[in-house]
């Protein structure tokens, strides 16, 4: 078993998962007769219950949903086919969250791997990075 592991960690720092994940994903997108390259994207989060084996450091709360644990970040594109993954203590908040997670996408960007991302990031930072309110709900307003 040792052995194998020897080769995942071999392939994780060569990132050989990361480019045959890439060439998958447009093998499948040609196939399904769109371009090569994602021009948008859909980003999602979900608190996850942590283990009793996930370090404190790496855990937080999210007292939206009452779970004490960690929060993942996904991104894909239209076709739902994998595009980048972050995961985070559950306590961070969901815009900060994306904006780590849209970061990690744009800096694992490979000429031409993900088309318009650089279109995505100002279109999210431009509309929806900034302070939000909360208004009371029209049922519930005094």
């Amino acid at each position: 078993m040792a052995d194998v592991y020897w080769y995942f960690k071999q392939w994780e720092q060569a990132k050989v998962t990361e480019v045959m994940l890439a060439a998958l994903r447009e093998q499948a997108r040609v196939q399904q007769g769109r371009n090569p390259q994602p021009s948008a994207g859909i980003i999602d989060s979900q608190s996850v219950k942590g283990a009793d084996t996930v370090g404190r450091d790496s855990r937080g709360y999210d007292a939206g949903k009452k779970i004490n644990g960690r929060k993942r970040f996904i991104v894909t594109d239209t076709l739902g086919l994998l595009i980048v993954v972050v995961v985070l203590a559950a306590s961070v908040q969901d815009r900060d969250g994306a904006r780590t997670t849209l970061l990690s996408a744009y800096l694992e960007e490979r000429p031409g791997s993900l088309g318009g991302i650089d279109k995505s990031i100002f279109y999210v930072k431009t509309h929806f990075c900034h302070e939000r309110r909360r208004l009371p709900r029209p049922d519930r307003a005094g």
